[in-house]
Parts: structure tokens; sequence; C-alpha cells
């Protein structure tokens, strides 16, 4: 009778334990998911073992419930193994063919269940111990071996690449899976199995699943992430302030030739320096880091989903094959690119390798340098392609004739798209088409940098932000739109007080991007004096957008106020005065936000 207790024991504890995983907020993963059938199945295994108790001490009495109860059971033992099989799979630090391994468990699971169903079983009571024996235990123990066979290997080829709470419960169940089976054979009577699964869950929660932990590990790794793309954000940005900064110094030298007669060098000759460096600085300035003019609908779209990481990594590959002994490769991709991008796979590859191989065709010794970073606005990626080298470079007037083909794919280009890498005029007639622009920097004898900037959409990725939504709780969503930015921050910060979740902007065309990508926000609160487009002017842009019907408040100054019914009636739902700011916040928040 102890022995009933001690499973009675065990499923009043993993129950509880099973309603603590479920109640607490947690980041969904495979192996937390594999985890949690794994406490449901032990529970389920706990019941069956309970009622076998029963049926083996009455089996002349219920010989069909008996004879399914036993072989359920030891279904149940053989599930259990199984399961526990495919989440060490999941947890190892390289994850190969899991799809394969889960086919294969399954149709093993399936086919040992069969047998099992069809060896003979006999069993023993004495009005004491109860207990089953014969074929299908015999053959249900010897899988037992192999799986703790494969589990040992396992642990053997991947000990030093696991922690520590990853092989505690693998040794733990490899050991009491010995010891079980050592008294199952002296004391069948006493069924253990069961219970030490459950001290097996209980393991696997103290040192892998507990949700807390998890959640703290994930925030760790969360940080480590935002703090490498920061890096990468401030190398970019300093790298971009380095080609603003040259030719502006440049032109400064050259402004100071015209007023010293120099025999090598005319007039002509600085005037064209001059504009390639204007045209440099304009090109930065407006066609890299201005995110505004990031519009979807100039984007030509091919219905390709890819995976902007492997198309890197397959440049590589060919620039390795390709690339002399003599000149260093070194190629670069911020952590800031989204990992799937919606647009032309096959022509970005083209454009890249085709600049790729004109460096390789001009460069003999020295250096070729390929930079991938991204600017992001919404659902929207800005790629900048930068490819520099150490090669012998070209004149301006090169430059120029490349720079200024703004003719579309001709009938004789046709012919030569098939290849991935065409000349420099094609790949810039190739840029065009896909909406993108490319500018050059080029010296004689000392190498060239082209930037190539084309826009993408980011394709929807199901798993991006959803393991932080739950850290994240808040009340409601307001988007915030003043262009002053002294009172835009204090605005913000009163809002957040209320445990809003505030976006701030200070332009009204970005409001209406947002709007238009499909961003929904409870309330817009909309400043009425901005410089570049008024608040009742945004107001009456988004408007003109189908199914808009997000409510706004106007926000006003106070001499402002004797008009306030004008804006009511142009349709904004209250209004705001900003000399009162923190009581007007927190009526707005309690009479539209709560």
């Amino acid at each position: 009778m102890g022995i009933i207790w001690l499973q009675i024991s065990c499923l009043i504890f993993i129950v509880t334990l099973l309603i603590s995983i479920f109640v607490k907020k947690s980041i969904n993963t495979v192996d937390l998911f594999l985890f949690k059938i794994m406490i449901l199945a032990n529970v389920v295994g706990l019941v069956i073992e309970l009622l076998c108790f029963f049926t083996v001490a009455n089996r002349e009495l219920y010989p069909i419930l008996n004879f399914l109860a036993t072989n359920l059971l030891l279904i149940y033992y053989l599930f259990f193994i199984s399961l526990f099989t495919y989440y060490v799979l999941n947890f190892l630090p390289k994850k190969r063919n899991l799809k394969f391994w889960f086919k294969l468990l399954t149709t093993f699971f399936i086919i040992n269940s069969i047998i099992i169903f069809l060896l003979p079983m006999k069993y023993y009571s004495d009005g004491v111990s109860v207990y089953s024996y014969g074929s299908a235990v015999n053959y249900l123990i010897f899988l037992f071996g192999i799986f703790a066979l494969i589990w040992l290997l396992l642990l053997i080829s991947y000990y030093k690449k696991l922690s520590l709470k990853r092989k505690i419960p693998l040794i733990a169940f490899i050991l009491f899976s010995m010891i079980g089976g050592i008294v199952q054979k002296f004391h069948p009577e006493i069924l253990i199995t069961t219970p030490i699964e459950s001290i097996i869950v209980f393991l696997l929660y103290l040192t892998i699943e507990n949700p807390d932990v998890k959640m703290i590990n994930e925030l760790h790794v969360n940080k480590d992430i935002l703090e490498k793309n920061n890096e990468d954000r401030s190398n970019f940005m300093f790298r971009m302030t380095q080609e603003v900064r040259k030719p502006i110094s440049n032109i400064d030298s050259l402004t100071n030739m015209i007023d010293i007669k120099n025999k090598y060098v005319t007039l002509e000759d600085i005037v064209n320096a001059i504009k390639s460096n204007t045209r440099h600085i304009s090109y930065v300035v407006n066609n890299v880091l201005d995110v505004s003019n990031i519009d979807i609908r100039k984007i030509k779209l091919v219905n390709t989903t890819y995976n902007i990481q492997r198309l890197f990594e397959e440049i590589n590959i060919l620039m390795q094959e390709k690339i002399s002994p003599d000149i260093t490769y070194r190629a670069n991709i911020s952590n800031e690119v989204p990992e799937l991008l919606y647009g032309d796979y096959i022509k970005l590859k083209q454009i890249i390798m085709s600049i790729l191989m004109n460096s390789i065709e001009n460069t003999k010794k020295g250096f070729i340098e390929l930079n991938i970073n991204v600017l992001i606005k919404y659902d929207m990626c800005r790629l900048i392609i930068s490819v520099e080298d150490s090669g012998k470079g070209m004149d301006i007037k090169q430059v120029n004739d490349i720079l200024t083909i703004d003719k579309p794919i001709e009938e004789e280009d046709n012919s030569k798209l098939d290849s991935l890498d065409v000349d420099l005029n094609i790949a810039k007639k190739i840029i065009n088409l896909v909406g993108g622009s490319m500018t050059i920097k080029s010296e004689v004898n000392k190498g060239t940098e082209f930037i190539v900037v084309i826009d993408q959409k980011i394709a929807d990725n199901k798993n991006q932000d959803k393991q932080y939504k739950s850290l994240n709780k808040v009340i409601k969503k307001v988007l915030l739109v003043d262009d002053d930015i002294n009172k835009l921050q204090l605005e913000k910060n009163l809002l957040e007080k209320n445990q809003i979740d505030v976006i701030s902007t200070m332009y009204g065309l970005d409001v209406i991007d947002k709007i238009r990508t499909g961003e929904n926000f409870d309330l817009i609160l909309l400043d009425d004096d901005m410089t570049k487009l008024s608040g009742v002017a945004t107001y009456q842009e988004l408007n003109k957008l189908d199914n808009f019907n997000i409510p706004i408040v106007i926000m006003l100054e106070k001499n402002k106020e004797i008009i306030k019914n004008h804006y009511l009636d142009k349709g904004f739902i209250d209004y705001l005065l900003k000399d009162n700011l923190e009581e007007e916040i927190n009526r707005i928040v309690n009479k539209y936000l709560k």
C-alpha cells in the first residue's frame, strides 16, 4: 500500500507543477512546448499506474479494463522515453535533421506500441503485491536499454559542449533508469518508473525549463543583441560621418586652389572635382541617411521572401573561389539586418556580384571590402551596400558616364542578364529597375568605393518580437506628435508615468506614413503649431486614408483656447491645453485610455 502513496504523492506534486507552468507567463520555445507535453504525459502515466494497481488485483472481474490499463501503461513508458529523447536532441548545441528524428521516433513509437499490444503479458497478485510481467514487459525493458544507450552516447559526444544544467537531467535519467531496472528485477511489485520520470521532470524544471529563469536569460540575450546592434549602428553612423566630412574638406581645399595659379590643375578640373564631392555629399545625406523618403509605393516588389544572411554567405563563398591570393577580401554584415526580406533576391545578388567582380578585375593586389548596413523605418529596410577596393580606380569622366545612366534595360541587354555578373552599365540599369541608387567615389591608382542603396520590405517573420510581447504589458498605445523637442520629451514622460506605450515623432508626414503602413494606435496626440505640416493639415491627410478611424486629440497653446470649438467641429475628439500640461494629460488619459 505504501507504494500507492508514492504514486499519489507524485501525482499531487506534478499536477501542482503543471499548474505553475501553465499559469506563469513564459517565452514560447520548442523546448518548453516539449517539456509541457512531458509534464502532461507524466500526469497521465501516474493516473494509469494507479489504475493498474486496481485492475491487476481485480483482473478476473475487469479483464478488458485490466488488459487496456496495463498495455497503456507500457505504451506510456515508451512514449515518455521517446519524447525525452527528442527533447534532448532539441537542446543539443547542433540541432541537425530534427524533422528526420521526429519522423523516425514517431514511426518507432507507433510500430513498437503495436508490438507491445500483441505480445503476451502475465499478472501476479497475492493480495499485497500486484504486478505484470511477460514478453511485453521484457520487450519494453529491452527498448529502455536501447534508449539508455542512445542517451549515453549523446552525453559522451556532447559532454564538453553541454552546460552543467543540461547534463544533470540526462545523467540523472540514465542513472535512475539503471537503478529502476535493478529494483524491478528483484522487486517487480515496486513500480517506480513513473515516479522516476516525475523526478526527471522536476529536475528539468529546476535546471532548464523554469519560466522565470528562461525569461531572465532571454532578457540577457536581448540586451546583448541590442548592445551589438547599437555598436553596429554607431560604427555605421561614424562611417557615414566620415563620408560627409571628407568631401567637405576636399571642397574647402579645392576652393583655396582657385586663387592659386597652378599650371598642372585647370579651373575646369577644380570645378569638376567640386561637383563630384558635392554630389557625393548629397547622395549620402539624401539617398542613404534620409529614411523619410522610404515609401513602399515606390518599391518594385517581386513575390519572393529571402534570407539576406544566406545571400551574404553565398556571395562570400563565390568570392573565395574567384579572388586571387594577392588580394585580401573582407566582408561584414550588420547585426541589425532583418532575417527575412521581401524583394528581388536574384537581381540584388547580381548587383552585388557585378560590383565585386569589377573590383576583382581592376585590383591586382591590396584589398576588396564588402559592407552591408541598414536603416529601418517601420516594416521597411534600407540596405546600404558598399564595396571598396584598392584597385586602379576610375577618372571622373568614367564615374559620371556610369552614374548618369538612367535608361531602362534594353533589348540588347537581355542576353547578358542570365549571367551572375554583368558590366557596371547594366548593373546601374538593374539598380534603377529595382528602385535603388548608386554613387561612386574613385581615384586613379588609389581605388574605388561603390555605395548602393536599395529599399526592401521586411518579410513577416512570425517569431520576430513574439518572444518579448509578454514583457511589455501596457494599457494603451499612443502616437505623440510635436515638433518642439523639449515639449515632446516632457509630454512623453507624463504619458509614460501613466503606463502608456508612447511612440513619438516630430513630423506630421511621419504620422501619415505610420498609419499608411498599418501601425495601430488607441489615440493620437497632435500638436497644432507644427512648421512643416500643421495639426489640422495632418488630420486632413489622415482622413484621406482608407478605414482611418483612430481618435485624435489636438494640442493647443493657451491663446487658441477661445477657438477650441472650431477644432471639435473639424472632427478632433478633444483638445489639450499645453500651458497646464500635466493636469491636461491626466485628464485625457483618464477619459480615453483607462
